[in-house]
């Protein structure tokens, strides 16, 4: 099935973006759990996936998942950065770079809005491979307003090309109704600021 809807998004000129999120169960610095999400991605691979995301939001990032983690890595939002980059890089290198054709691989950070500097985002910044493409929502969780400023601002702090993660038409907040209103507060030209 899950072949067929991807076959249907090529066939329709839409790329398929595959998002694997592991962040409640994934030990960071653990060989093991970043083959298995080499081999996960190897089976999508196979099936004609070419886009790949390692959403890392809405996790804690003061608690680990394994002793390792902590010892490797110490405490706090710099560690859980610098954590995030080891793993993202390993899937990087053994990954996305031995896959012609395949694309950048994205991720969604745990400080996922705003263009205020931190620890962790020190650690994306400095740490993370160039070549990972960062998601972010704009100066709010759900933005009102996202302007080319403030994407141009957000890819400085991060320090990577940015995907808008729009929160906007999301609906997992308010679960009654679907949200249709007008697309509104976006710069027209926040498009030469944002990877996508």
């Amino acid at each position: 099935q899950l072949k067929e809807l991807v076959d249907r998004a090529i066939a329709n000129h839409v790329e398929f973006t595959y998002a694997l999120s592991p962040g409640l169960s994934v030990c960071y610095s653990s060989a093991v759990d970043e083959q298995a999400l080499v081999a996960k991605f190897q089976s999508l691979w196979d099936i004609g996936v070419r886009t790949f995301a390692i959403p890392l939001d809405d996790i804690s990032y003061t608690s680990w998942n394994c002793d390792a983690d902590q010892a490797k890595f110490g405490t706090g939002g710099g560690a859980a950065g610098a954590a995030q980059a080891y793993l993202l890089n390993a899937v990087q290198r053994d990954f996305i770079a031995t896959h012609p054709g395949a694309q950048p691989l994205q991720m969604v950070p745990t400080e996922y809005s705003d263009v205020a500097d931190s620890a962790y985002k020190t650690a994306i910044r400095t740490q993370l491979d160039p070549a990972v493409v960062v998601g972010w929502t704009g100066v709010g969780v759900i933005a009102t307003t996202i302007t080319a400023a403030q994407a141009q601002q957000a890819e400085q702090v991060f320090g990577h090309k940015i995907l808008l993660w729009d929160n906007y038409p999301v609906n997992d907040y308010v679960t009654d109704r679907l949200l249709l209103a007008p697309y509104v507060g976006r710069d027209a030209g926040i498009s030469g600021s944002l990877y996508g």
